[in-house]
């Protein structure tokens, strides 16, 4: 009898920790949603776009985002992003997907649509490390193999498992494992908007070199969707900044090659390149660069692709090669001019554009790029954007376009 008494007891001490335990941790995640931070942000743009053989286009689209993340639960936060994208005074262009396109009219890239581009949680726990899973942003580098395409109204995000550590003295590891790419157009009911991947993404970089930074990447793309996206890729890359300029330069060289892989019907092997040296007199800089996209021939899909990068930052603004490599490949020799003060900002670009072979009787256009940041507040910004695109290869259209920006960030 006494022996049932203390177990009952025992069993009643049990119950009543494990309700305080439960307790307090229902006040640790109402005080991390109550202590949370609320980011609401709008980008309202009119785009007209005029391409040969195709009626002039007008989008007027608005981008409402409204982001939540949670304070610390723990060693865990929580973080949540919806965004939508409204057509307003209908649409006069073709965002080139099924359910939405209009062939007929210039290409804008924005479809109309809502989705949720951001629902992840992260662990914290790891001195100097940061493990993330769920639908994330993933902005690598340059942005050039892996980003978010910022730039289009909805931006691209990835649901994956990913691992990112400065614990090592210098170096700075990610790691991703990814599952699926919620493409720009992932916003509307369009099965090609979110492709089913099995990606592995390696990146290092090491920071203590004495004039910039030294960089490795190795990135295992297995497109489940789209098999001609399957491949390997790795390269390096060596840049610098203001802090590690190479007497008072700063650079960039990098080089990639491409291998397809995991059933891609194209058989292939392609090499990238990307060389700028850049120079900062008092207020402006100035950049000259050439990036090589090679081609191991001239069929269709053995090029060197960049699926899951920010392809519209890219090889001029006028997004005539968006969203992929031209299948003779593309070599883009630019100058460009920028600079300003906290209340104005301009950049100045001129490209040549040429295919991968016969260097002499290979070219393919040349552009303008025009661009004004006005910059009221922290808060408000107006840009003002101009570019046009002349083709001298009949297998592209000269293309012009032209924005107006306002960017308001409310929360």
């Amino acid at each position: 009898m006494i022996s049932k008494i203390k177990a009952n007891i025992l069993l009643s001490c049990i119950f009543i920790s494990s309700l305080c335990q439960a307790q307090l941790m229902l006040e640790d995640i109402t005080r991390a949603f109550e202590n949370g931070t609320t980011s609401l942000n709008f980008r309202l743009r009119y785009e007209k776009a005029q391409i040969d053989k195709l009626a002039d286009a007008n989008a007027t689209t608005l981008r409402s985002e409204l982001t939540f993340t949670t304070d610390n639960i723990n060693d865990f936060k929580i973080k949540l992003g919806l965004i939508d994208v409204s057509s307003i005074f209908g649409q006069d262009y073709d965002p080139a997907i099924a359910p939405l396109e209009k062939p007929n009219y210039a290409k804008i890239y924005d479809p109309k649509g809502t989705g949720l581009s951001e629902a992840s949680i992260a662990y914290l726990g790891i001195m100097d490390t940061n493990i993330r899973l769920g639908r994330q942003f993933i902005l690598l580098d340059n942005e050039r193999f892996i980003g978010s395409d910022e730039f289009r109204q909805y931006p691209q995000s990835f649901d994956a498992l990913s691992i990112n550590s400065t614990a090592l003295v210098g170096f700075n590891l990610y790691y991703a494992f990814i599952l699926n790419v919620n493409t720009t157009n992932s916003n509307v009911s369009f099965t090609g908007g979110r492709r089913s991947l099995r990606t592995h993404i390696i990146n290092l970089d090491w920071n203590e070199y004495l004039y910039g930074t030294v960089g490795a990447y190795l990135y295992f793309n297995n497109d489940k969707d789209i098999p001609e996206y399957s491949n390997i890729t790795y390269g390096i890359r060596l840049y610098s900044n203001d802090e590690n300029d190479f007497y008072g330069f700063n650079y960039l060289i990098e080089i990639a090659r491409q291998e397809s892989k995991f059933k891609n019907p194209n058989i292939y092997n392609a090499h990238y390149a990307h060389l700028e040296l850049s120079k900062k007199i008092e207020n402006v800089s100035f950049d000259l660069g050439w990036e090589h996209l090679g081609a191991a021939s001239a069929a269709p899909g053995e090029v060197f692709y960049t699926s899951l990068g920010s392809n519209h930052k890219f090889n001029g603004l006028a997004d005539a090669f968006y969203p992929q490599t031209p299948d003779d490949g593309l070599n883009d020799y630019y100058l460009a001019i920028h600079g300003g003060n906290p209340q104005l900002e301009l950049k100045l670009a001129y490209h040549l554009f040429y295919t991968h072979k016969n260097f002499s009787t290979s070219k393919i256009g040349s552009e303008v790029d025009v661009s004004i940041d006005f910059i009221f507040n922290p808060q408000l910004k107006l840009n003002v954007s101009y570019t046009q695109f002349h083709a001298n290869n009949i297998a592209f259209s000269d293309t012009s376009r032209v924005w107006f920006m306002l960017h308001a960030n409310i929360l």
